[in-house]
């Protein structure tokens, strides 16, 4: 489901996948030098992002997700994640098919890394990994990423994201190549390892918590193209957001751009923490409670 961070803002963010078998993050530049040519990585699967107007820079996409049956994480080593996924693994295995991953991004080596901030909230819609809203049809899984130097945990699986808790902590240097984020695919079926796409009509309503000014929510469409939203410091202390469709504009560094126009179809929506050159976010902590139509 979908896209990300630092001047990550461009466009398209990242969805990535997020699954039950061999945990990664997604790691793809932004504000740099555009797409990367992918190189073979273990795990699951991430996705670059498409530049937006006043930058190059690739940004993470929506992802699909490695699951095994009986909904038993498998075990494997995590892996950096690229443009494809994993295939899901049977049960209490870890999926043979590799993720291609971003060249440039560094190979998570182990078991999958755990969520380590805390916060730690309970989502009401996110359980293991994988979320359902409660008044529309949108379901699928989360998924975290990260490009340039930045960190994330954890990765991706259900033995990271655990029980109810849909967080995401880690830190982004200063620098507008660098960024990190939190996603969820919007139109996958639990146990699916692919997801489609679906078109938004309604204003977006999300819930959250530890979420700062400045943070980006996306609605990420493909790989090269997402549409961006701006948290403001109301929006944060408050821990809601009700964004209109038309408040979400494909140049993600400012308020211009093309507004979403509720026919173009959405892999994923994000929440984005984007590198800045003025400034780093020596950490960030947040969890995504809830996100349904409005």
């Amino acid at each position: 489901m979908v896209s990300a961070v630092g001047k990550l803002g461009g466009s398209g963010l990242g969805l990535l996948a997020l699954a039950f078998v061999a945990c990664a993050t997604a790691q793809t530049p932004d504000g740099g030098d555009g797409p990367i040519t992918p190189a073979t990585g273990g795990g699951g699967a991430g996705g670059g992002g498409h530049p937006s107007t006043g930058g190059t820079g690739v940004l993470p996409a929506a992802g699909t997700s490695a699951v095994p049956t009986a909904g038993k994480p498998s075990t494997g080593t995590a892996g950096t994640t690229g443009t494809t996924g994993g295939a899901p693994g049977t049960a209490g295995t870890a999926a043979t098919t590799a993720g291609t991953a971003a060249t440039g991004g560094t190979a998570a080596t182990g078991t999958c890394p755990p969520y380590t901030g805390t916060l730690a909230k309970d989502s009401t819609i996110f359980m293991g990994g994988f979320g359902k809203s409660t008044t529309g049809m949108w379901s699928g899984y989360g998924y975290t990423y990260k490009y340039g130097t930045a960190t994330v945990t954890p990765g991706m699986g259900t033995s990271c994201f655990s029980l109810a808790k849909m967080c995401a902590n880690g830190s982004v240097p200063a620098a507008d190549t660098a960024g990190a984020g939190l996603g969820w695919n919007i139109a996958q079926a639990m146990g699916a390892s692919t997801m489609s796409t679906v078109a938004i009509t309604t204003p977006v309503v999300l819930k959250f918590a530890g979420v700062t000014a400045g943070m980006r929510v996306q609605l990420s469409a493909s790989a090269t193209v997402s549409y961006c939203y701006t948290l403001t410091a109301a929006e944060a202390t408050a821990g809601t957001a009700t964004i209109p469709l038309a408040s979400f504009k494909t140049e993600c560094w400012g308020t211009t751009g093309t507004a979403y126009d509720g026919v173009v179809k959405i892999e994923a929506i994000q929440i984005a923490v984007p590198g800045a050159a003025a400034a780093a976010v020596p950490s960030f902590d947040f969890c995504l409670l809830d996100v349904e139509p409005g």
